[in-house]
């Protein structure tokens, strides 16, 4: 058994720190142990890597060839870089773009329409390079595969008429499909083989009435990605298309309001290999419930830099729960974090500074280094291979180690070993009656390497491990949020927001606790808090809060902390924020949950 590390202080990067033989265990698993159960094997690994946005390819474009060779190799060689075997493409422009450029395969003059798509060419992306550096990663990486993304409707078929915001127009579907259809078709003809495509990247961050979002984006709503979703299916079987289609492209916190409907679409059903999210807000364990109840759609989570054990842990979450494959996002940039856009404003996004896996000098592009974030997150791409399966060990605990195993055909086993104390932690892995004692180093990510041949034949069940008992401070879940009022609420009337609290950790919450609860509704930026003192809650108890602090629009100008109802399904949000909270990082225990109240006429 071999164990490689990667440390968040980079003293060691992918570093061999042990090389051992399994033992005979001595005794029964106690709650230090990692018990393995090959048996209990879940879904496949498809990949690890990130998003090729035009700030790579600006980038790499601009290094020298030795130089670019280099950092293609230190992110994709199985061997001697970090793996990489997974990279989403945007179709058109993303939302981090060099000089704010943005564009899409069929841009036209303001009022004017192409429903033929006579227009659509992908010249942009020719001439920045993109097929070219493609090419470079797949001649010499010919297992990287490749999900396309578009972040913007070509703006005639918005209504914008721009590039920038606004919501689908449910005419423009079936060009919009063919329009789907005709990018992959031309990825094809350049060598670049998509295995899947999204339509519409984070489709419910768009158009939001005080937001006032200024990048390339799209509104959809379920029923309009639904549309899109049948009409792109019609197309690809016509044209003998075996790229899949994978819904949503969001967060976990918006997926039982757009997700759900989805699934319960007998046509939208049909049209979708998988499901693509995010993991910047919500709850991953989402993914349990739609790994069981559509166990035929691969689940893959596709969008969100980590850059510390923290953010590992949360990787591991990710695949323990159901889903196939994790990416970062803009993987490569200058060390000012540059070059990008985000609502609207070009500016140097500090605090993204260095958190890409690899960065160049804003001077100097052949000057490279790379950061904790291709260290930590390179062990679990490296190790954890295509075509991998989860399989049973428990999760640990995130004050001591957190784990997640995955085997091979062969009967290779790879545990991903995660440390996010400042300690060096000791836990026991075992298989079988087979056993190794191990010291995990502080703030780091780990690799455990089991050989087929180290293994018993026949290799008798391994005994479960008890859990690791540690205090949990107190963590907060929201059920339900909702609009309260006397009566059942009927258009006209005025309806209070307010949510209940849960304590969901295994310890209470201290004396003069505070928590605030910002309401959003039907896409509206905050429009209520809820702000108080949470009472003495023990584990499992509960408190109800009630928004009474109106907040600010865009203008300025207070709102009301009640709602006057109108009829039709609306969506509700909450977004908790916790504070005076011990310890220090659970200060801003963020959770959002999405709730659709139905409102009768009077």
């Amino acid at each position: 058994m071999k164990l490689y590390t990667s440390t968040e202080d980079m003293r060691l990067v992918f570093a061999e720190i042990l090389d051992a033989p399994l033992r005979t265990a001595r005794s029964e698993p106690d709650e230090d142990t990692f018990s393995i159960d090959p048996h209990a094997v879940g879904q496949p690994m498809f990949g690890f890597g990130g998003n090729l946005t035009d700030t790579e390819v600006y980038h790499l474009t601009r290094m020298k060839p030795a130089t670019r060779k280099a950092v293609l190799k230190a992110l994709f060689d199985p061997e001697e870089g970090a793996g990489w075997s997974f990279l989403r493409l945007p179709l058109g422009s993303s939302d981090w773009e060099r000089n704010l450029d943005f564009y899409t395969y069929d841009d036209m003059p303001p009022g004017e329409k192409d429903w033929e798509l006579a227009r659509f060419s992908i010249r942009r992306d020719e001439e920045r390079g993109y097929f070219d550096l493609l090419r470079e990663v797949s001649e010499s990486y010919p297992e990287v595969r490749y999900v396309g993304t578009v972040w913007a409707v070509p703006g005639w078929m918005k209504s914008t008429d721009n590039i920038l915001g606004g919501i689908f127009l449910p005419e423009y579907t079936e060009v919009y499909a063919r329009y789907l259809r005709l990018a992959v078709q031309a990825f094809e003809r350049r060598k670049v083989h998509l295995d899947a495509v999204t339509i519409q990247n984070e489709p419910m961050s768009s158009d939001f009435p005080n937001a006032c979002r200024q990048s390339p984006a799209t509104r959809f709503t379920w029923r309009l990605e639904r549309d899109v979703l049948v009409a792109l299916r019609r197309e690809f079987d016509t044209c003998g298309i075996t790229t899949q289609i994978w819904a949503y492209d969001h967060n976990y916190d918006m997926a039982n309001i757009f997700v759900d409907p989805l699934l319960k679409d007998e046509a939208a059903r049909r049209a979708i290999d998988g499901i693509a999210f995010h993991a910047y807000r919500g709850d991953p364990r989402v993914l349990e419930r739609y790994a069981r109840e559509a166990p035929d759609l691969a689940l893959h989570s596709i969008e969100k830099t980590v850059a510390d054990p923290n953010g590992m842990d949360e990787v591991l979450r990710q695949l323990r729960f159901g889903a196939r494959s994790y990416l970062l996002w803009s993987f490569l940039q200058d060390n000012y974090g540059g070059p990008h856009q985000l609502l609207g404003g070009p500016f140097k996004y500090l605090h993204e500074t260095r958190k890409g896996a690899v960065y160049c000098m804003v001077s100097d592009p052949d000057e490279w280094h790379v950061s904790a974030t291709y260290a930590l997150f390179g062990i679990i791409s490296r190790f954890v291979r295509r075509g991998m399966r989860v399989v049973g060990a428990k999760y640990g605990h995130r004050r001591w180690i957190t784990q997640a195993s995955f085997a091979d055909e062969a009967g290779n086993i790879v545990s991903i070993l995660v440390n996010q104390t400042g300690e060096p932690q000791r836990c026991v892995l075992r298989i079988g009656n087979l056993e190794q004692e191990l010291s995990v180093p502080p703030r780091s990510v780990s690799a455990c390497v089991i050989d087929a041949k180290e293994r018993e034949a026949p290799e008798p069940r391994t005994p479960a491990a008890p859990e690791k008992s540690i205090t949990e401070p107190p963590r907060f879940d929201m059920t339900p949020v909702m609009l309260w009022s006397e009566t059942p609420l009927v258009a006209g009337q005025e309806a209070l927001f307010c949510v209940t609290l849960k304590n969901v950790g295994n310890a209470s919450t201290p004396v003069n606790m505070t928590a605030a609860v910002d309401f959003l509704l039907d896409g509206d930026f905050r429009i209520a808090r809820a702000y108080g003192t949470i009472p003495p809650l023990n584990p499992g108890e509960t408190c109800v809060l009630r928004a009474n602090t109106p907040l600010p629009d865009v203008a300025g100008t207070g709102v009301k902390t009640t709602w006057t109802a109108v009829p039709g399904v609306h969506e509700l949000m909450a977004l908790l924020n916790i504070g005076n909270c011990w310890p220090p990082e659970e200060n801003e225990y963020n959770n959002r949950l999405c709730v659709e109240a139905e409102i009768q006429n009077a």
